[in-house]
């Protein structure tokens, strides 16, 4: 739907139109996710802004656990031009603060992350499945990907992501329970497994890219996998590691852990 559809409709006196047409006249960007994501301003006319943006990250989550890769990644696309449209109207008006408006950039930021990791497990573990499916019978509290854990860092960590921000965060994994299902290399699966879903966030197709990332806060980023075992992580930061990198980690691991875990 073009913009002056959307402006000039039955509603267009109400303050959503004046909203867009604000973001329209000054953004671009804005005036073309308006034209492509219409549903989100329709929707707004009847639907709590918290519950729209609950159900693009819930439309995502359900995506990774069926949808191809190629599919995954245009819906993935899709759904970060909603998110975007959605806060931009809401900061634009005033009707989310900065913090509800960081949250919420955020709150996206996982769930992608999440749909990415899970999607690039169904295309990576292959013959490890039966094997994760029998320990988490075992183990329904281990989470979907047992042993394996991210954490995020900076602005991530902190909800404080802008429009424009990368995700920084490190990924972790717990050997011993890694091993029960990925066999007796873990590292090498779990090497391909972030590999996989870093593609998934950033390569750039027609409907753009979803967040750039960036994994260097983890130990010896120039020597180590993308994964890194908990043993060998406590070996660097109690040696070799840097205060600041140690310091790093304080204000991030009450933030934002995926699955939710104790540490």
């Amino acid at each position: 739907m073009a913009v002056e559809q959307v402006l000039f409709s039955a509603r267009s006196s109400t303050p959503i139109a004046q909203w867009c047409a604000f973001a329209g006249e000054h953004s671009p960007y804005l005036r073309t996710l308006i034209e492509r994501q219409s549903q989100i301003v329709e929707a707004l006319h009847q639907t709590a802004p918290e519950t729209i943006a609950e159900a693009v990250n819930a439309r995502i989550s359900d995506a990774a656990a069926q949808a191809e890769p190629d599919i995954l990644h245009r819906i993935l696309r899709v759904a970060k031009a909603d998110i975007h449209l959605l806060t931009a109207l809401m900061d634009i008006s005033g009707v989310w603060d900065l913090e509800t408006t960081t949250r919420c950039l955020s709150d996206f930021a996982d769930a992608a992350l999440q749909a990415s990791l899970l999607g690039a497990a169904r295309s990576v573990i292959g013959d490890a499945d039966d094997n994760l499916t029998s320990h988490l019978a075992d183990n329904p509290d281990a989470g979907p990907l047992p042993g394996l854990f991210i954490v995020a860092m900076g602005k991530y960590g902190a909800q404080e992501l802008n429009y424009s921000s990368d995700v920084d965060f490190t990924v972790f994994f717990d050997p011993h329970i890694a091993q029960s299902w990925l066999g007796k290399d873990p590292s090498r699966i779990t090497r391909r497994l972030i590999r996989r879903m870093v593609h998934a966030m950033e390569a750039v197709t027609e409907d753009g890219y979803v967040f750039r990332t960036d994994l260097r806060l983890r130990p010896d980023p120039g020597s180590t996998n993308p994964a890194v075992s908990i043993p060998g992580a406590h070996i660097y930061y109690e040696s070799v590691g840097q205060n600041w990198e140690r310091a790093a980690r304080v204000p991030a691991m009450p933030y934002r852990l995926w699955p939710k875990r104790d540490i």
